[in-house]
């Protein structure tokens, strides 16, 4: 059932507590803090989008424009020289960082909404797309939607957010800290336009 009144507007500062909030549900606590999103929304390549239904927060992407390698050193956590040859000739390279629907609204066509949100903004500013995904016991339903995106899946990385959760000190919602999940890699080539 598709949601009347659902509204994907830009983050501003309003939303933060929502998403974290999101994000603690999702993925555990401490992985996303206000003031990570702060630094995100700040900086003129980084953006991201909520989706609001009555006002309510059901919903968000963060996404990051990279326009060298350096601008994904913090984001890549593991295998940065295969990532290095994914990307080598198609900067500027889009990022999907984060994406998450509250499974309160899961199956409402709010997760391809963020995406297509997502695609037209970075469609104009960059040459391909990057998605890493949470693979984790419950499935993956982004796996489907990126798919059907005609993103193809690259590479499939275990235990990528294992250093990156200690040093952070979040615990992953199914294994506690440190985190062991695996990380599925999916990526688009934009085609120019003929």
């Amino acid at each position: 059932m598709v949601l009347n009144n659902l509204e994907i507007i830009k983050i501003c500062p309003s939303h933060f507590k929502d998403i974290v909030s999101l994000s603690d549900e999702q993925f555990g606590v401490g992985y996303i803090s206000k003031e990570y999103l702060k630094k995100l929304i700040s900086t003129k390549q980084n953006e991201g989008f909520v989706a609001l239904y009555h006002q309510k927060v059901v919903g968000y992407v963060l996404l990051k424009i990279a326009h060298h390698f350096l601008d994904l050193e913090s984001i890549i956590l593991k295998d940065k020289e295969w990532f290095k040859s994914l990307f080598q000739n198609n900067y500027p390279v889009g990022v999907i960082e984060t994406i998450v629907v509250d499974k309160g609204y899961n199956n409402r066509g709010i997760g391809k909404l963020l995406v297509q949100a997502s695609l037209n903004q970075l469609r104009n500013k960059t040459n391909s797309v990057v998605s890493f995904l949470w693979q984790h016991p419950n499935g993956t339903p982004l796996e489907t939607l990126l798919t059907k995106y005609q993103f193809k899946h690259q590479k499939t990385i275990k235990n990528y957010w294992f250093k990156d959760s200690i040093l952070k000190n979040y615990n992953c919602k199914y294994c506690g800290q440190p985190c062991y999940c695996q990380c599925m890699v999916y990526y688009q080539l934009f085609l120019p336009d003929n």
